[in-house]
């Protein structure tokens, strides 16, 4: 009999026993006697109950012990509950079984197995297992049971003649005849005997003729099935070829028919995309516009702060000028006051005149007039008389009036030289003064006058009145105009009021030397001035601080003014930008509708009305279930608050008994999470050595509904040698790498079925393998630490084994923006050189939709969010992106993915070869541009399929 048939029908029969520790492959398994144990338990559980102490191990000697343990029970089973002898058999060497793993040695013990088998209580059982297996197996099985069953009718045969010796023995001498007989019959028995053992022989002869018949009529039954499958399906091919002829022929007149209206409608078509692109692009401005307006309004609350502002400053500048006009006023009375002192001084000169007039008559008087003069000038001197006026002699009486009229001509002298100069100069002065003066506070009122017009055509403006932008355009440019006149104006002000300072203090100090004449006349006036001037110091004080106050509020008025301009301005614009793609857009419609209006009959255009009432019917179908829907979610929303608010207490005190069982629970359980914690942080090396992938966790029927919840599709550009190594190139990163997860990382989109024996390995950071429990979870997905540990373990695993990098990393994750595809990925080469170190190709794999399924914020390089995620990535190694998705009753906002199709792509390979050593930075960058003009192939080619509603081109950033 053939070893091998036999071999394979033993396996075939031990693999359907559903107890087994393993599967049978080869019939050397089955040296170490533990599957044979299972199976004889299986038999006779009580018998062989003793299985279960059997050793375990790869030493030859608990073979050894195993394997004489069966043989002894199986022996035992025969001889005692079968009640047959297997003296006579030619036993299996357990030795040669437990060393060498003999295959004849372990077909005997095999035999011994199927025997008992076959002879049981059960036997029934185990003969339809038999039967169930492929006719070869059968035949040889039953070969060997026949075998079996002639060595025991062999042994039955010899036991019958030692007994029947056994029993004539003692009557041999007293009967020879029946002697004769016993010899007779047992010369025939022996015959029959011979004859049987012959009959075996020609049986087995007959039987290995048969064995090798049924095998060439097995292979030969194998060809012809395969045959005739191929026939068949070739069969079914050819019909399919001939309907498909039969569909083409019908096809191509159907497409010689259309081809004429096609090349008709190829003009319109274009001009009715290129219409769409422009209603596109404009609707997209539109938006932009509403956005910016509804940014405007936002600013509402502000202007009408500005304005009360604005009216606050009106009043306290009218009341400010009020007050100066007050004391211009004041100030003209004591200019007429200064004049009436002037004439005052006027008139003192004169008396002084006539005084030195009496003085010159007296000096040509007789003597006896002396008294008289003397006691005039005492009288004019300071009012006290001269003590020795009355002992004088006409000598000194002489003497004293030289000495007068000396002082006399000094003073006429002093008065021609500076009081009359300097007061004739200080009056002009004075002059020029006031009449500047006068002009500057004309000047000032007919500007006033202009700036309150100019105010109420501004309040005019900023009520709404004018409607009209043109004219409120042309007001807010006179607005400028005026506001720059009045800037210039207050200048010319200024400048004046410089000019009028520095004449007052001409005029103080002309005044003071007016004071040094008639000195007894004018102290009066002297004190009334010093009186005054303390006055007129701190009115000019209080006029100095109301003017700055004044110009400070002037700014801030020009400032919001300009504010309120820019605004205004940009609204005009915005609205008249508006209007013209209004009016644009209108004009596009016009001109396509009077187009297809033009090029369609009139059943066409019955057509395309009837479409769209049903396309608007759809709409507001599906608006009203959409109301419905909202209206649902949110009665459910409130009966859910009111559940809350109306459980809250119970559910607190609930939780807080239910985290006390909790913590009661884990002081038992704190040994067994220290050790978990020592074993991950010491001893577990799994991260960097493939991980524990877990077929069962990546082919879960949920990651197949996580796929068509996007839905998500994957594609393939051609097939893949399970016999190389890959790296699969992941682009773009977007928020969370949905695509990459959902490829590598589950059998959600059948990846072993589209790429037959590639293994994935998904690969992330080393910190995800630090947080117990969500470790053990992401290795049993095949993910593993991204370190260059890892991926050379992985790589030189075997054939088929491949990993997955998502080359963006956190830097690209900070890009994904609805619409774009900024690839970070000059910079990037440590992939690259990883290929060519292990001699790994690149595969790029673009996901079209992945930047689509949540929306950005702060995705700008200059505002400050953007800044503090580059200084949380230079310091932790990663960044969080803000975004924002959907929730589970509303489509707005959310931390769930919105369902975008998401294709993903993988490219062709880029066969690397292995480069020993390090390789050189031509051989990156050359390597690097491949990769890099593979991607850009990948998208020109599917840009326009899967990438419809893009806002801009792929680019490769950084």
């Amino acid at each position: 009999m053939n070893i091998s048939i036999l071999s394979n029908a033993f396996e075939e029969w031990v693999n359907t026993f559903e107890g087994i520790s393993r599967q049978c492959q080869h019939i050397s398994d089955l040296s170490d006697g533990i599957v044979l144990f299972e199976v004889a338990a299986d038999i006779d559980p009580k018998w062989f109950k003793l299985i279960r102490s059997a050793e375990m191990g790869d030493n030859w000697v608990h073979k050894y012990n195993n394997l004489k343990k069966l043989h002894k029970l199986v022996t035992r089973y025969i001889e005692e509950k079968l009640g047959q002898s297997l003296s006579e058999l030619d036993p299996p060497n357990l030795n040669a079984i437990a060393k060498a793993g003999d295959t004849i040695e372990v077909l005997k013990l095999c035999e011994l197995v199927i025997a008992i088998a076959v002879q049981c209580e059960r036997n029934q059982h185990y003969i339809h297992k038999i039967q169930s297996l492929p006719h070869t197996s059968q035949h040889a099985l039953m070969l060997s049971l026949e075998q079996d069953d002639l060595f025991r009718e062999k042994e039955e045969m010899r036991l019958r003649i030692r007994d029947f010796e056994k029993f004539t023995a003692p009557h041999q001498t007293g009967k020879s005849r029946s002697d004769i007989l016993m010899r007779t019959e047992m010369d025939h028995l022996r015959a029959d005997l011979q004859k049987s053992e012959e009959r075996r022989q020609d049986q087995e002869l007959m039987i290995n003729n048969q064995m090798k018949l049924i095998s060439d009529l097995s292979r030969s039954e194998a060809e012809l099935r395969e045959r005739a499958d191929e026939a068949a399906f070739l069969k079914d091919e050819l019909e399919e070829h001939k309907h498909a002829v039969e569909r083409l022929q019908k096809t191509e007149n159907v497409i010689e028919k259309y081809k004429k209206k096609l090349e008709e409608g190829a003009d319109l078509r274009r001009q009715i995309k290129l219409v769409e692109e422009q209603n596109h692009d404009l609707l997209e401005r539109n938006r932009e516009i509403e956005e910016e307006y509804r940014k405007v309004l936002a600013l509402k609350s502000l202007m009408e702060s500005y304005k009360e502002q604005i009216l606050v400053l009106e009043t306290k500048t009218s009341a400010l000028v009020k007050d100066k006009i007050q004391q211009e006023h004041e100030l003209r009375k004591q200019g007429l006051q200064l004049l009436q002192l002037e004439a005052g001084r006027v008139r003192d000169a004169e008396q002084i005149q006539v005084l030195e007039e009496t003085v010159k008559e007296l000096e040509f008087s007789s003597g006896g007039g002396g008294q008289p003069l003397s006691h005039d000038l005492d009288t004019d001197m300071e009012g006290s008389p001269h003590p020795s006026n009355n002992t004088m002699s006409t000598t000194s009486l002489k003497l004293r009036i030289s000495q007068l009229e000396r002082e006399v001509e000094t003073l006429k002298e002093e008065r021609q030289e500076t009081g009359g100069s300097r007061a004739t100069v200080l009056q002009h002065l004075l002059d020029d003064a006031n009449k500047s003066k006068s002009q500057f506070e004309k000047d000032y009122l007919q500007e006033h006058q202009a700036k309150m017009t100019a105010e109420g055509e501004l309040d005019r403006i900023r009520s709404g009145k004018g409607d009209e932008s043109e004219v409120a355009f042309a007001l807010r440019m006179m607005l400028n105009s005026c506001e720059k006149e009045l800037f210039k104006a207050k200048n010319v002000l200024s400048e004046k009021e410089v000019v009028f300072e520095q004449t007052k203090k001409e005029l103080a100090e002309a005044q003071s030397d007016l004071s040094m004449v008639g000195d007894d006349k004018l102290a009066a006036l002297t004190i009334w001035k010093a009186s005054n001037s303390k006055e007129l110091t701190l009115l000019q004080r209080e006029h100095e601080e109301q003017q700055q106050q004044l110009t400070k509020l002037e700014k801030e008025n020009k400032q919001c003014l300009t504010e309120l301009n820019s605004v205004l301005t940009e609204k005009d614009g915005l609205s008249k930008l508006s209007m013209e793609q209004k009016d644009t857009m209108q004009q596009q419609e016009r001109a396509k509708t009077g187009q297809m209006m033009a090029s369609m009959s009139r059943e066409q255009l019955e057509d395309v009305n009837r479409q769209l009432e049903e396309q608007l019917a759809q709409v507001m179908a599906q608006k009203g279930q959409n109301s419905v829907k909202l209206k649902r979610a949110k009665d459910f929303i409130m009966q859910q608050d009111a559940i809350i608010k109306d459980g809250q207490p119970g559910s607190l005190q609930g939780e807080l008994i239910s985290r006390d069982e909790e913590i009661e629970s884990l002081k038992y359980l704190w040994p067994l999470i220290i050790i978990y914690l020592i074993w991950t942080s010491m001893f577990d090396k799994a991260p960097e050595h493939g991980g524990r992938r877990s077929e069962w966790c990546r082919q879960w029927i949920g990651w197949k509904y996580f796929g068509q919840y996007f839905p998500m599709q994957l594609h393939k550009e051609q097939d893949l040698d399970p016999s190389r190594n890959y790296i699969f190139g992941y682009h773009p990163h977007g928020i969370i790498s949905m695509g990459a997860a959902a490829t590598f990382g589950t059998e959600g989109l059948g990846f072993s079925k589209v790429f037959p024996g590639i293994r994935p390995h998904l690969l992330t950071l080393q910190s995800n393998f630090q947080i117990p429990l969500y470790r053990d979870y992401i290795m049993a997905h095949g993910c593993c630490s991204v370190s260059k540990e890892s991926c050379e373990h992985i790589l030189n695993a075997g054939p088929g084994s491949s990993i997955a990098i998502v080359v963006g990393g956190a830097q690209e994750s900070l890009a994904a923006k609805p619409g774009t595809l900024d690839l970070t990925l000059k910079k990037r080469l440590g992939f690259i050189k990883l290929a060519l170190v292990n001699g790994a190709d690149l595969v790029p794999t673009l996901a079209f939709g992945e930047n689509d399924l949540y929306e950005l914020y702060g995705s700008t390089r200059v505002s400050k969010t953007y800044q503090v995620q580059q200084f949380l990535k230079k310091v932790l190694g990663f960044t969080i992106p803000i975004f924002n998705g959907r929730g589970v009753f509303n489509y707005e906002f959310g931390l769930l993915p919105r369902r975008k199709p998401v294709h993903i792509v993988v490219g062709k390979a880029i066969r690397v070869k292995k480069v020993e050593g390090s390789p050189t930075s031509e051989q990156l960058m050359e390597l690097q541009k491949q990769y890099i003009d593979e991607v850009m192939a990948i998208w020109e080619q599917y840009k326009d399929k899967y990438a419809v509603g893009r806002t801009q081109e792929l680019r490769i950033v950084e």
